[in-house]
């Protein structure tokens, strides 16, 4: 299943990046998704599923899924020592 749409999907590309923690993200995103709402030219998928350097939107702090973005606004509230909810 796909990170934003939860389709499935044999057009894809699963995120590479490792967390300081030592954990892999893994997220996959399809095509579409990365197209329509990153603006991702869809690349030569041969190449795309081996590209060991490609970071997922959530990895780089863009990801407009409602998971994410709650996630980012619930950080951004606790920054600093100040939370909305004690």
């Amino acid at each position: 299943r796909r990170h934003n749409c939860k389709s499935s999907t044999s057009y894809f590309r699963r995120c590479n990046y490792w967390f300081v923690s030592g954990h892999k993200c893994g997220k996959v995103f399809c095509s579409k998704c990365l197209k329509r709402k990153y603006g991702e030219e869809e690349p030569n998928w041969d190449d795309a599923k081996c590209d060991k350097d490609w970071h997922c939107p959530s990895c780089l702090g863009i990801c407009v899924c409602a998971d994410c973005v709650r996630e980012r606004e619930r950080k951004n509230q606790t920054r600093g020592g100040r939370s909305r909810n004690p």
